[in-house]
């Protein structure tokens, strides 16, 4: 994810940058860092991005019978009504992609 697309989905989900922090779990300054090239923006965020871009929320176990991430710690995100509107688009087709982004971002 460069610096410019992550301005972009900022702007595309309506987050200022304090929403952003808030709902990626980041420092005060870290958008603005990842804005301005002064610090990379790791995978993990870039795939949290799209996962927030797509309405998804936290995996847990009780989606797929598996410990997860959110065992450890519980995020809540916040997303808007278009957001929600293309998440339930999807319907159920969401839950094997995002299974695999998540496998695939733990054997990195």
């Amino acid at each position: 994810m460069t610096k410019e697309d992550f301005k972009a989905w900022r702007e595309h989900v309506g987050f200022n940058r304090k929403q952003a922090c808030d709902a990626l779990g980041l420092g005060r300054n870290t958008p603005q860092r990842y804005e301005d090239g002064k610090a990379n923006i790791p995978l993990y965020v870039a795939l949290a991005c799209g996962a927030l871009a797509h309405g998804l929320s936290p995996w847990t176990k009780n989606d797929s019978g598996r410990p997860g991430k959110a065992d450890r710690e519980t995020v809540t995100l916040s997303v808007t009504p278009a957001t929600v509107a293309r998440f339930k688009a999807l319907g159920d087709n969401w839950r094997p992609i995002m299974a695999d982004v998540l496998e695939h971002a733990d054997n990195k």
